[in-house]
């Protein structure tokens, strides 16, 4: 489901929130919290409409176990990118070690 927006301040007030955090969604399915993406418009690619998705709307009362699985991923993905980083440059290093000049 989504919902709507023009503006920020068009946001139900009735007990929601919207984050706009890159990989929230799927943070939230994990979780099972139900969730709303934020689109906040459309943008044109291509000739085309393509709607612009911005953070997701969740209740306020989940906000708090929402994030600390997301910053809890966001860790986990840096550490992940960290790994591959080193392990490309130790590939590289060896690489050159063994490359005949």
């Amino acid at each position: 489901m989504n919902m709507l927006y023009v503006l920020p301040s068009c946001i139900p007030h009735a007990g929601t929130i919207h984050l706009k955090y890159p990989r929230l969604a799927a943070v939230c399915r994990k979780l099972e919290v139900d969730f709303a993406h934020a689109m906040m418009g459309f943008d044109i690619r291509g000739g085309r409409s393509v709607p612009r998705i911005e953070g997701v709307v969740i209740c306020e009362e989940f906000e708090r176990y929402v994030m600390d699985a997301y910053w809890e991923e966001e860790r986990c993905v840096i550490v992940f990118i960290t790994y591959r980083k080193c392990e490309y440059e130790y590939r590289e290093c060896l690489a050159r070690s063994w490359s005949v000049t």
